[in-house]
């Protein structure tokens, strides 16, 4: 019996397939990011408008959380677009927002579960909280893909982030520091001309990138599946046909 050759996820394939996705959808992923975050929207500017201080400081704490739920919910919706995409059959803004609509319940199950386990984490000490979200990186989709959602969908991203999750953390933290370079130069450089320039610029900005992080858990899902599975792309995307 021929043994089946290792498998082993790359950095740069990670990113690389990542951007040419996300270049490829930009407007449609971007109105996506922009309909998914609209109450983070609310609540920063709520936030910015808050004359005492701790209030702000509370409000602000409140947004970070709510940007991370919507996240999810946004990695939920945009999956199905990345899943087309890498398997050529690409799809429209109305397909995207109609799937992952569909699938909104089990992914807000999921997001709430997996969030509250990685701030549970965190709160223990900084590194759990990351291995944590290493290993539940692709929940999100596993609940999309495979119909599950909460613990089995965990369950799921443990399973398959198994012998990968450093190539996947690698990729994240790469994947962030770009994206923090954009925002914060583009803020500073709009907000010399006027402070609320520049929070509309990166509020702005933080839409259109977000989608960004959104098709990075959506394609390395999809490569664990292909490349450690070596599960066709037509079954990896049976629960849309």
């Amino acid at each position: 019996m021929a043994r089946r050759a290792s498998f082993n996820l790359s950095v740069g394939e990670i990113i690389g397939t990542s951007f040419s996705v996300w270049f490829r959808n930009l407007i449609p992923f971007s109105m996506l990011s922009a309909i998914a975050m609209a109450p983070w929207v609310v609540v920063m500017l709520m936030a910015i408008d808050q004359g005492d201080e701790n209030t702000m400081v509370v409000m602000l704490l409140v947004a970070t959380l709510l940007g991370m739920l919507l996240m999810y919910v946004l990695t939920g919706a945009v999956t199905f677009g990345v899943v087309q995409q890498l398997r050529q059959k690409p799809t429209g803004f109305a397909d995207v927002l109609n799937q992952g609509m569909k699938r909104l319940l089990p992914v807000l199950g999921t997001a709430f579960l997996a969030g509250l386990r990685i701030l549970l984490f965190t709160l223990l000490l900084v590194i759990p909280g990351i291995i944590e979200f290493m290993r539940l990186y692709v929940a999100v989709p596993a609940a999309v893909m495979e119909g599950k959602s909460g613990g089995a969908a965990i369950e799921r991203s443990i399973k398959l982030t198994n012998g990968s999750r450093w190539p996947i953390f690698g990729a994240v933290v790469v994947l962030w520091i770009l994206q923090n370079i954009v925002e914060r130069v583009s803020a500073v450089l709009l907000a010399a001309a006027d402070p609320m320039v520049g929070v509309w610029s990166s509020i702005g900005i933080a839409i259109v990138l977000a989608p960004l992080s959104s098709c990075a858990i959506a394609v390395t899902y999809y490569l664990l599946r292909s490349g450690k599975e070596q599960v066709a792309p037509q079954e990896i995307a049976a629960v849309f046909d």
